[in-house]
């Protein structure tokens, strides 16, 4: 997929329903036309109106489409549709998704097949080709760098600018905004620094307002949203977490998190660091993503009940109190087809 191409357009009704009332206002007026001709017994306009029906309606069932995606099981998560359909593609976009059968230059028999959106994956470190191919083949047609962010959002859109296969995008790095503060600037290709104290050095408020002036340039680069991954910055306390919690409330932009700390004993448990995250989330009015859920392994989290160290139910209690909070879950396994 052409990172220039606009994403499908799922939300947009499919064409054949445009046809339909274009049809159903010609017929209208054909019929409106031949009532007149037969008052007034005027042949010509009856037989124009017939012709002009019969025009339309070829049109309206005769549609040649760039490629035809046959006999495939369509899902579609938003619509909630789940059948056997036909989908016309034309110009790179699903124009008609039809029971009926469709004819294109190319087909492709999807027959057994499932049909969908491309997945989108939040948390994908790996940007170059070689992991967009095997993320094309998985299923995946946007792939986002998230957690941590890249150092440089300009450049790093700027190299990827007709030199990637599927959609792409990242936040913008508290870790590299936070290293290039402390005189630390990363180096190219690397997302996270080297312990210094750029990792474990508390920052003073004029750091910490210089920490957020940097993030509020890369957002304007074009980051999507904040990147924290805390535990590989010790020494932000809780006050610069809160602050940068701040600025992403103020761009209505998510913060997505790696926590502090995973363990099972105080002080430097799960339980603490996931609600430190929560905390700055309830305080700021920020949206929260919290990754490597699932590794975070105490069996009851901040409301969060888990089935197993797989799933976990919707964090209702804090949706109930206003905290926009959602969390990824590790994939272990990739199959490629």
């Amino acid at each position: 997929m052409a990172t220039n191409e606009e994403p499908v357009p799922w939300k947009n009704p499919p064409n054949h329903q445009v046809f339909m009332v274009e049809l159903a206002v010609c017929c209208s007026t054909c019929r409106w036309m031949v009532i007149k001709g037969l008052n007034g017994g005027r042949m010509s306009k009856r037989i124009f109106a017939l012709i002009f029906l019969l025009f339309f309606s070829t049109i309206a069932c005769a549609q040649n489409y760039d490629v035809v995606v046959e006999g495939g099981r369509v899902m579609d998560p938003e619509t909630g549709m789940d059948a056997v359909r036909n989908l016309g593609i034309r110009d790179g976009k699903i124009v008609r998704i039809s029971p009926g059968a469709l004819s294109g230059q190319r087909v492709v028999h999807a027959a057994g097949l499932i049909v969908a959106p491309g997945f989108i994956d939040l948390h994908q470190h790996s940007q170059e080709l070689a992991s967009q191919r095997v993320k094309a083949l998985d299923g995946v047609t946007t792939a986002l760098e998230l957690e941590i962010g890249a150092p440089d959002v300009a450049q790093f859109l700027k190299d990827k600018e007709g030199h990637s296969l599927i959609h792409y995008g990242s936040s913008a790095s508290h870790v590299a905004a936070r290293s290039a503060v402390f005189g630390a600037p990363l180096p190219p290709g690397d997302i996270l620094p080297k312990s210094g104290p750029a990792t474990d050095q508390p920052a003073t408020a004029e750091q910490i307002e210089r920490i957020r002036a940097r993030l509020r340039a890369e957002l304007d680069a074009g980051g999507l949203a904040i990147g924290m991954g805390i535990q590989y910055t010790p020494g932000a306390t809780r006050l610069e977490v809160i602050d940068m919690f701040r600025l992403a409330a103020e761009r209505k932009l998510p913060v997505y998190t790696h926590v502090r700390s995973s363990g099972r004993i105080e002080p430097g448990s799960s339980i603490e660091s996931v609600s430190e995250v929560i905390g700055a989330a309830a305080i700021t009015g920020a949206s929260l993503h919290i990754v490597h859920i699932n590794r975070l392994l105490h069996p009851r989290l901040a409301g969060v009940s888990f089935h197993d160290r797989r799933s976990a139910r919707p964090p209702s209690r804090c949706h109930h109190r206003g905290i926009s909070l959602r969390r990824g879950h590790d994939r272990h396994k990739l199959r490629a087809f």
